[in-house]
C-alpha cells in the first residue's frame, strides 16, 4: 500500500517552469502520476520538432526535497534520477532545482497543479516495464531498446465506461489498459496476465 506521504499522490499536470529567473513558459504538455512510491512522467512538446520524453521509477522523499529515481528513461536526460525542493503555494506545488545544460548549471522553478487525487490506484511492473494508473489516468512505459526496439508510452484517460487514448508512442499500443475495476485478486505482490503477458502488482487501492 502506499508508504509515500499522501500529500503527493495523485496526477499532476505542470503548468509552468521558468529557469534562471526568466519568465514562466510552458512548451510541453506535461503529465506526472505519483501512485504510492512509483511514479510514471511523460513529457509531450509543444513544438512537434523536439523529442518526447518519458521516465518511470521510484519516489522518495527527504523533506523538504522529492527524488525521482528513474528505472525507466526514454532520453536519459537526467542521469538516473532527478530532484527537487517542493513546497505549497495554495493547492499547486511548486518544484525548484538545478540541471545542467550544454556545460552550464541552471535554476528552475516549475509550477504543478494537481488534476486527479487518486482515489482509485494500481502500478504493473514488468521487465523493462511499467503501467501506472491514477484515478482517471493511465501511464504505460516498456524499454525494447536492449533488444533492438524502442522506447513505447500509452497514456490513456477514463472516457465514459472505458480507456481512451491520449498519446501512443512507438509500439505503445501493445501495452495494457488495465480493467476500470482491477479483480479483488490483483493484490499487491500478485501475478496477473494481460493479453498473455506476466505483469506484478506493485501498488493497488480503490
Amino acid at each position: 500500500m502506499m508508504t509515500l506521504a499522501r500529500q503527493f499522490v495523485g496526477a499532476w499536470e505542470r503548468r509552468s517552469i521558468a529557469i534562471d529567473g526568466g519568465a514562466p513558459t510552458e512548451p510541453a504538455r506535461v503529465l506526472w502520476l505519483q501512485a504510492g512510491d512509483a511514479f510514471a512522467d511523460l513529457r509531450i512538446p509543444q513544438s512537434p520538432s523536439d523529442q518526447p520524453d518519458a521516465f518511470a521509477g521510484v519516489t522518495t522523499y527527504d523533506e523538504p526535497a522529492l527524488t525521482w529515481h528513474h528505472t525507466l528513461d526514454w532520453n536519459g536526460g537526467f542521469a538516473g534520477y532527478d530532484c527537487g525542493v517542493v513546497e505549497w503555494r495554495d493547492d499547486d506545488l511548486i518544484e525548484r532545482g538545478e540541471f545542467e545544460r550544454d556545460g552550464k548549471g541552471h535554476a528552475y522553478e516549475e509550477v504543478w497543479h494537481r488534476v486527479d487525487d487518486g482515489a482509485i490506484g494500481l502500478v504493473l511492473t514488468a521487465t523493462h516495464a511499467m503501467v501506472v494508473r491514477l484515478g482517471r489516468h493511465c501511464l504505460a512505459m516498456r524499454d525494447r531498446r536492449r533488444a533492438g526496439g524502442q522506447f513505447d508510452v500509452r497514456h490513456a484517460t477514463v472516457a465514459g465506461v472505458e480507456w481512451s487514448d491520449v498519446a501512443v508512442l512507438g509500439d505503445g499500443a501493445e501495452l495494457p489498459r488495465p480493467p476500470l475495476v482491477a479483480p479483488d485478486d490483483w493484490t499487491p505482490g500478485s501475478t496477473v496476465s494481460i493479453d498473455g503477458a506476466v505483469w506484478r502488482v506493485a501498488e493497488r487501492w480503490g
